[in-house]
């Protein structure tokens, strides 16, 4: 389970900005929270258990046809049809817990969605809002856990009824056969003793088969992630850029199936050391060009050179670190401000931390406001 969280991890730092702006943050929160837990659980009880039921049902089959071949058949005979129902409960029961987990995706992004935006929420006084919005959802997922829990409501009863009525069958048929003079006392002793060694792993069969059926889902779920491409890396790295910037007949739209693009047929020239400001309305792409500099995204067509090169011939990585960017939305990890300043730079001198703030005009700020200046975690109020 390790390994797995660490691989979701690492998968989800490699996926390109296009998944995750289509994908919420709280589902993917869900998925690697809720469905790792949903497998790890399988894992821990429910294998060792197929496991040892099999070796317990095929054990005591044996020895019972030691006893009497077409006796064991009969103390089994029930087994193929319980199958045959567990394995149609399974069918449902997935299709009904995928639904399930679904909306409880959808709970999970509300939830982290009004975390995040609190301070809106009480900014406008939408508390009774977001509440009536959440209970609606609630309702959603509880519905879908009562139609799972009907199912077993089926289920198990008519298991239930088989394995019992598997059982008085195998009774009644030893009794004939012992008054018959088939089997002696001792022998239908130890075959009723070996049949409910039996029986027990076909009970046992369903709750496996529900628990197989959540965590099929929750793999199926775990590799929509992971089956995802992530981004490419390659290409050149150089020791320094000069950073002219050049866009020829660049055109770009998010979705393939939007009517008009966000840039159409844009050429510019940035010379190395000249001030440009882009200004326009949203919408009108002034972020959009950023992105595709940095890789973000690729053009639909045309090209964006820097120093002459085709912006594809450079790694991302080596892009995204040469190029400064003051993100449109802020944000701060839960660590101290001299951490988050020096995020892209970790090994930064204190000196250079100090620098940065006074270049940002923060400084003040810092060493005024917060008790513990540099040391303070922007959660104390920041």
């Amino acid at each position: 389970m390790k390994e797995l969280r660490d691989r979701l991890f690492s998968h989800i730092q490699g996926l390109p900005i296009a998944y995750h702006t289509k994908t919420p943050t709280g589902e993917l929160i869900q998925r690697c929270t809720g469905d790792v837990e949903t497998i790890r659980k399988f894992a821990a009880s429910q294998i060792v258990d197929v496991i040892r039921l099999s070796a317990l049902f095929i054990g005591a089959f044996i020895m019972m046809a030691t006893i009497d071949l077409q006796y064991a058949l009969i103390a089994v005979a029930f087994a193929p049809l319980l199958m045959a129902g567990s394995i149609l409960f399974f069918q449902k029961e997935t299709k009904v817990w995928n639904q399930h987990e679904l909306e409880q995706d959808k709970l999970s992004i509300l939830a982290q969605e009004n975390i995040s935006g609190i301070r809106v929420v009480k900014a406008f006084a939408k508390e009774d809002f977001e509440i009536d919005k959440f209970t609606k959802q609630n309702e959603e997922k509880r519905k879908w856990g009562v139609k799972l829990n009907n199912l077993h409501r089926i289920f198990w009863p008519a298991s239930d009824m088989l394995v019992h009525t598997q059982m008085a069958v195998t009774l009644f048929v030893g009794g004939y056969f012992t008054l018959t003079n088939r089997l002696s006392v001792g022998e239908f002793t130890a075959f009723y003793t070996y049949s409910m060694l039996v029986t027990w792993p076909m009970r046992r069969l369903g709750q496996l088969i529900s628990e197989m059926g959540m965590a099929t889902v929750a793999l199926r779920r775990l590799y929509s992630i992971l089956e995802t491409e992530k981004e490419d890396y390659s290409g050149n790295r150089i020791d320094m850029i000069n950073g002219e910037v050049v866009f020829e007949n660049v055109s770009f739209k998010y979705e393939k199936d939007e009517k008009g693009h966000v840039l159409d047929n844009v050429s510019f020239t940035v010379k190395t050391g000249q001030k440009v400001a882009l200004l326009g309305p949203t919408g009108a792409g002034k972020t959009t060009i950023i992105s595709l500099m940095m890789r973000f995204f690729e053009p639909d067509s045309g090209t964006i050179k820097i120093d002459g090169k085709d912006i594809r011939s450079y790694s991302k990585e080596f892009l995204r670190k040469r190029i400064g960017v003051v993100l449109q939305k802020p944000f701060l990890f839960s660590t101290s401000i001299r951490s988050n300043i020096a995020y892209t730079k970790p090994d930064s001198h204190f000196d250079e931390i100090v620098e940065a703030a006074h270049a940002a005009k923060i400084h003040d700020v810092i060493t005024d406001i917060f008790p513990q200046s540099y040391d303070d975690n922007f959660n104390s109020g920041l």
